[in-house]
């Protein structure tokens, strides 16, 4: 199979994929989005949390790194 066929066929299974998210999304009630949203909203401020450790660890390691 070759490169393009298979890129058609990904792209039409994700495209299936978001519709079938799509629906789903719609049959949830006001109170199961509320709670999906409080969801990613946890899991984007523990990435942010993250990521703002590492970039504290990795400052302070070139800083040592540059008394060496």
């Amino acid at each position: 199979m070759n490169k393009r066929i298979k890129k058609k066929k990904a792209k039409q299974a994700l495209q299936r994929e978001q519709e079938k998210l799509a629906q789903e999304l719609a049959n949830l009630s006001p109170e199961e989005l509320e709670a999906l949203a409080r969801a990613v909203k946890q899991v984007l401020k523990n990435m942010a949390r993250t990521l703002a450790s590492i970039s504290e660890g990795m400052a302070a390691f070139f800083k040592d790194f540059g008394k060496s």
